[in-house]
């Protein structure tokens, strides 16, 4: 036997249908319809006063945010020349040498070759990773003494060669190359 009448049935599918207004055949608009639906606060702010960050995602720094003022990134800690012989020279802004006297990171530079560093003898962790470096043959040609570590994650990289001279090297992080 039925739990419910045929009737009641099609009297609740009439009660939860939506009334949709009828066409003026004169104006041929749609009435206005009294809305009745709850209204939903924003989740967010409107206008944010905070300002926004932005996470880095290099080996020196994972954690750090750096702050966006008025739209634009704090400048670029390091600096790239190319001299008029065709070398690429990087210097640091004297207040990231003293900031960060240890590191240097020159990740996501385009850089296709190894730029030659100026004045950083305490150097003892280079991070290149996410270039187009394909030969690493410059860091042969300069001196690092207190090099620990190198990455060079995500470059064109074929062979690991001339880094013989890197005597206290302990970590190289070379994945995703060629």
């Amino acid at each position: 036997m039925p739990i419910s009448s045929c009737a009641a049935t099609i009297e609740r599918k009439k009660s939860s249908k939506p009334i949709i207004p009828p066409k003026n055949l004169e104006q041929n608009e749609l009435q206005p319809v009294e809305k009745s639906l709850l209204k939903i606060a924003p989740a967010l702010p409107v206008q944010d006063k905070r300002g926004l960050c932005v996470r880095s995602h290099s080996t020196l720094n994972a954690s750090t945010l750096s702050k966006i003022q008025d739209g634009s990134l704090h400048c670029e800690p390091s600096v790239l020349r190319t001299h008029p012989d065709g070398s690429l020279h990087v210097s640091r802004l004297q207040e990231e040498k003293e900031t960060h006297p240890d590191r240097m990171s020159l990740d996501r530079k385009g850089l296709t070759m190894v730029p030659i560093i100026d004045g950083e003898p305490r150097l003892r962790l280079l991070s290149l990773q996410h270039n187009l470096i394909n030969s690493l043959e410059m860091l042969s040609k300069q001196s690092f003494p207190a090099l620990v570590f190198l990455d060079i994650y995500d470059n064109q990289l074929e062979q690991m060669q001339s880094l013989d001279k890197l005597e206290n090297l302990r970590v190289l992080l070379m994945g995703k190359n060629r």
